[in-house]
C-alpha cells in the first residue's frame, strides 16, 4: 500500500465502533495511574532507576542544564518581585512600548487648564490589558523610573497586592480587608523608608549581590516623619475622656480600643509621641526581617530573608490582637494626617488576575473580593479626599465583572465613578512583533548565566532566538500571554534537550527539532508524558489542559469526558447558549451536574478559552481563538489524541486494549535492535481513542430525548456534534494532515537514525521505516476483519 491509501484506511476505522462498551455500570481505568504503564513512560537514569522527572533525568546526565533552566524561569518571573525603589533589575530584558508608557508619562503631566495633574483630573485610573501581557512589569516600570517625580508632587502609593491578600491571607482564614490591607501596607512601607539605609549590604549577604542595591530610603516619607514629629497631632497624651463598661464592648473598633490602653498605661507609658511609636514599630520589623543592625541606627537595604513579612507574618495573624488594633489605629492616623498636610496617597491595586477561579472557592473569594474593592479603595465615603486616587490593574473582563457589583452597591453608597475612568489599554496590536522582541530580549537576558556555555538548553534556546521560523499567531495559541509565551519557549528547550540526552547525545538538526516538538509541547510544557495531576496552573506557565479529563472528586467512578467540548460548542455555535444560565441549563438537559459546568466554565475562562462578560444583569461569554484552537487541536492532532488518551481515564475494555496490545510506546530506554513504535503507536493509540469518543458522543446525538430538550431551548443536536476534520490534507488542523505529518516521523527517523547509524557502521538495512508499516499494517488488517476488541 501507498501512503495515501494508509491514510485512508486509517480514517476508514472511524466509521463503525471498535469498542462494545455495553449499558452495564462500566470500570475506568488511567494510564497515567496504572503503576505498568507508568514504568514504561519514565526514563531510565544510569544508575537503573526509573524517573519521570525530566530535570532528574537531566541532572544525571549534565547537572548545567536545571542550573540554567532556574535562572531561566525565574528571569520570567523576575519581575514580580521587582520593587521600583530597588536597583533597576528590568533595564535588560524589558521591551518598552512607547505608545503605552507615554500614556503613564502623561499621568505626571499638567491638565489642560494647567492647576493640577491629569492623575488627578479622574478618581479612578483603570490599566486594562489581558493576563500575562505586562500589566505589572509596566506598571514597576513606571514607578521605578518615575519615582523621583512622585515624591516631588508629594504623591505616596501604597500597593495592594490581590494575590498576595488571597493566597497569604484570605485562603488561611485571616478575614482581613481590603482597608485594613491598604491601611496595614501604608503604615508598614512608612515605617521601612523613613530611616537611612547602609550604601551598600554588609557582608552577611552573598557577595554577589552586595553592590547590586540602588536602595535609598524615601525622602518624601522622612518629609512627613519629621514634620509629623514637630506638630501638635504628634501628641497623644490629650485623651481625657474614661471609656465605661458599655463602651467598652466595642473595642473592635481599633480607635476605642487605642485609647482605653492607652488611658489605662498613662502611668507607665514610656511612648508619649505617635512617631516614638512609629519608631518602634519599625525597629519591630528590622528585628524580625533581619535587616536591624544592633550597633547603630542605620538598616540593611534588603532583607536576607525577602519572604518574612512582620505585617503579614505577625499584625495580621489575629485581629483580635493588641498589635492589630494599634496597627490599623495608627494607620488611620497617619493617612488622616498626610492627606490633610496636603501629601497624596495614591492606591495601587494589583494582581487580581494572577488567582486562579476554577473552583468553588476561589469563585467565592472572587466574589468576595470585588464586593470589597467597592466598599474600599472605591467607596467615596473611605477614599473621598481631594489628595486620594485609585490606580487599578486588571482584565477588560474583571473590570465588567466589578462593574456588576458597583451597579448593585451604587445604589445604597457613595461610590467613586466606573463609567467614565481613565482607562490606558496596554493590549498590544502587534503581539506577534511584541513577542518576537520580548522572546529575543529575555533569551539575551538568559544567556548571561554561567551555566550556558555548558547547557544544551543555551544552545536549544540561542538558535530560536536566531534562526526561530516564524512565530505562531499569539492570539490563537497563547491568548496574547506573553509569560505562557515565553515559558512555553523555554520549555520546548528543556523538552528538546531531554530528547537530545535520550537519544545518546546524538545530535540532530534544531530547527527540525523545533519545528517537530513545538506542537506537542505546547500540550507537554516540556514533560514526558501529559499528567494534569502535575500541572500548578499559571505558576507553572501551563497553557492548556486534557480536554477529556475532568473528573469531579466527589463524584470519581465516571469521567465527564465531552463537558468542556460541549461547553465550547454551544458558545461557539449558538447564541442562545452563551448565556451563563443558558449554558449550565443546557449542559443539564445533557445530563451535567450544574456545579461541574460552572467549575468547567470557570477553568475555561482562565486558561483564556473563553472571554466572560457581563451583560443584562448576567454572565455572557464568547469563545476565543484560543479556545477555537484548541477545541481542533485535540479531536485532530493524532499526538494530541494520544497523550490524552494516556491521561483520560477510560473504559476498562478501551484501556486493556491499548495496554495489552503494547500500543504505548516507552520513553524508556530500549535494548539493542529494538524500537519504541511511537509513530505507529502514536496513530493507533490516537485514532482508538477518537473512535470511542466519536461513538459515545453519537450516542447522546441519537437520543431522542435528550434531542427533544435541546429542540426546546433552541440548540439543533448537531451543534454537539465533534468537531473532527476528516479529509482535508492542506488544511493544517485537519486530522489527515495531522497522520501525514506522522508518516513524514516515518521518514525523518529513517533519515536520522541511517546518518547516526553509519556513523557507528551498525546500520540495520532493514529500515525503521518498515518496521513501523509492519505494526501499522497488522492493526489495519484486524480492524479490517470487524474483530471487536474487548
Amino acid at each position: 500500500m501507498n501512503k495515501v491509501n494508509y491514510i485512508g484506511d486509517v480514517l476508514k476505522t472511524l466509521e463503525r465502533p471498535l469498542f462494545n462498551i455495553g449499558n452495564d455500570t462500566v470500570i475506568y481505568k488511567q494510564a497515567t495511574k496504572d503503576q505498568d504503564v507508568i514504568k514504561m513512560l519514565k526514563v531510565r537514569k544510569k544508575d537503573g532507576t526509573l524517573t519521570d522527572d525530566v530535570f532528574g533525568f537531566l541532572d544525571d546526565h549534565n547537572k548545567a542544564e536545571k542550573q540554567f533552566f532556574k535562572g531561566a524561569k525565574k528571569a520570567i518571573w523576575g519581575h514580580f518581585h521587582l520593587n521600583p525603589r530597588e536597583k533597576n533589575k528590568y533595564e535588560d530584558y524589558f521591551v518598552n512600548n512607547e505608545e503605552q508608557m507615554q500614556k503613564f508619562n502623561e499621568l505626571l503631566e499638567m491638565n489642560d487648564i494647567g492647576k493640577d495633574l491629569k492623575l488627578f483630573d479622574n478618581e479612578v485610573t483603570l490599566l486594562l490589558g489581558k493576563k500575562g501581557v505586562g500589566k505589572t512589569l509596566t506598571q514597576n516600570v513606571w514607578l521605578h523610573t518615575k519615582h523621583d517625580d512622585l515624591e516631588k508632587e508629594k504623591i505616596l502609593w501604597v500597593r495592594l497586592d490581590v494575590e498576595k491578600l488571597y493566597k497569604l491571607l484570605w485562603k488561611k482564614g485571616k478575614k482581613i480587608t481590603t482597608e485594613e490591607y491598604l491601611l496595614g501596607q501604608l503604615l508598614y512601607v512608612f515605617c521601612k523608608r523613613f530611616k537611612p539605609f547602609e550604601k551598600f549590604i554588609d557582608d552577611t549577604i552573598v557577595d554577589t549581590i552586595k553592590n547590586d542595591v540602588k536602595y535609598m530610603n524615601s525622602k518624601l516619607i522622612a518629609e512627613i516623619y519629621e514634620r509629623l514629629r514637630k506638630s501638635p497631632e504628634n501628641d497623644i497624651f490629650h485623651i481625657d475622656d474614661v471609656l465605661t463598661k458599655e463602651e467598652e464592648k466595642f473595642f473592635d473598633d481599633p480607635e476605642i480600643f487605642f485609647r482605653h490602653k492607652l488611658k489605662r498605661q498613662l502611668k507607665t507609658q514610656q511612648h508619649s509621641k505617635i512617631t516614638e511609636y512609629l519608631s518602634k514599630l519599625e525597629e519591630l520589623i528590622a528585628i524580625y526581617e533581619n535587616t536591624y543592625k544592633i550597633y547603630g541606627k542605620k538598616r540593611l537595604a534588603l532583607a536576607p530573608n525577602r519572604r518574612k513579612s512582620f505585617l503579614i507574618d505577625k499584625v495580621f495573624e489575629n485581629k483580635k490582637s493588641t498589635q492589630f488594633k494599634t496597627w490599623i489605629y495608627l494607620g488611620n492616623i497617619l493617612k488622616t494626617f498626610i492627606l490633610e498636610k496636603n501629601y497624596r496617597i495614591l492606591y495601587i491595586v494589583d494582581g487580581i488576575d494572577n488567582i486562579d477561579f476554577e473552583d468553588a472557592e476561589a469563585v467565592s473569594g472572587y466574589g468576595r473580593l470585588l464586593k470589597q474593592l467597592s466598599d474600599f479603595p472605591l467607596s467615596k465615603d473611605k477614599v473621598g479626599h481631594k489628595n486620594e486616587r485609585i490606580f487599578i490593574a486588571m482584565r477588560n473582563n474583571t473590570f465588567q465583572d466589578l462593574k456588576k457589583h458597583y451597579k448593585g452597591y451604587a445604589v445604597s453608597r457613595h461610590l467613586h465613578d466606573l463609567q467614565n475612568p481613565q482607562i490606558i489599554d496596554i493590549n498590544g496590536k502587534e503581539d506577534r512583533v511584541m513577542a518576537r522582541k520580548i522572546l529575543k530580549a529575555r533569551i539575551d537576558y538568559i544567556q548571561r548565566s554561567e551555566w550556558r556555555e555548558k547547557s544544551h538548553i543555551a544552545k536549544v534556546l540561542n538558535f530560536m532566538k536566531e534562526d526561530h521560523v516564524q512565530l505562531n499567531d499569539e492570539e490563537k495559541w497563547w491568548n496574547s500571554n506573553y509569560r505562557t509565551f515565553l515559558h512555553n519557549h523555554i520549555k520546548l528547550a528543556k523538552y528538546i534537550t531531554f530528547r537530545y540526552y535520550l537519544r545518546g547525545y546524538k545530535e540532530r538538526s534544531l530547527k527540525s527539532e523545533i519545528e517537530t516538538h513545538k506542537d506537542i509541547n505546547f500540550y507537554l510544557n516540556g514533560e514526558m508524558y501529559a499528567c494534569d495531576e502535575k500541572r500548578i496552573g499559571d505558576d507553572d506557565g501551563t497553557t492548556c489542559f486534557n480536554l477529556f479529563g475532568f473528573v469531579n472528586k466527589t463524584r470519581p467512578l465516571q469521567p465527564l469526558h465531552f463537558i468542556y467540548t460541549y461547553i465550547l460548542l454551544l458558545i461557539k455555535s449558538s447564541e442562545a447558549g452563551r448565556n451563563r444560565n443558558n449554558i449550565v441549563d443546557i449542559m443539564t438537559c445533557l445530563g451535567f451536574y450544574k456545579d461541574d459546568s460552572i467549575t468547567c466554565i470557570n477553568k475555561l475562562v482562565c486558561n483564556g478559552m473563553l472571554e466572560q462578560r457581563f451583560e443584562n444583569k448576567g454572565f455572557t461569554y464568547s469563545i476565543t481563538k484560543k479556545g477555537t484552537f484548541l477545541l481542533d487541536k485535540f479531536y485532530n492532532n493524532i499526538q494530541f489524541l494520544y497523550y490524552s488518551c494516556l491521561d483520560t481515564k477510560l473504559p476498562e475494555v478501551v484501556f486493556n486494549y491499548i495496554k495489552k496490545n503494547d500500543y504505548i510506546s516507552p520513553n524508556n530506554d530500549v535494548k539493542s535492535g529494538e524500537y519504541r513504535y511511537f509513530p505507529p503507536n502514536c496513530i493507533i493509540t490516537g485514532i482508538s481513542f477518537l473512535n470511542y469518543l466519536k461513538f459515545e458522543n453519537e450516542q447522546l446525538l441519537n437520543d431522542n430525548e435528550i434531542e427533544k430538550k435541546l429542540s426546546k431551548r433552541g440548540i439543533h443536536k448537531s451543534n454537539l456534534k465533534l468537531p473532527i476534520h476528516y479529509d482535508d490534507a492542506n488544511d493544517e488542523d485537519s486530522l489527515r494532515y495531522s497522520i501525514i505529518e506522522m508518516f513524514d516521523l516515518f521518514k525523518e527517523d529513517k533519515k536520522e537514525d541511517k546518518k547516526e547509524d553509519k556513523k557507528e557502521d551498525n546500520y540495520d538495512k532493514k529500515s525503521r521505516d518498515e518496521k513501523y508499516r509492519k505494526r501499522l499494517e497488522e492493526w489495519l488488517l484486524a480492524t479490517k476483519q470487524g474483530l471487536k476488541y474487548v
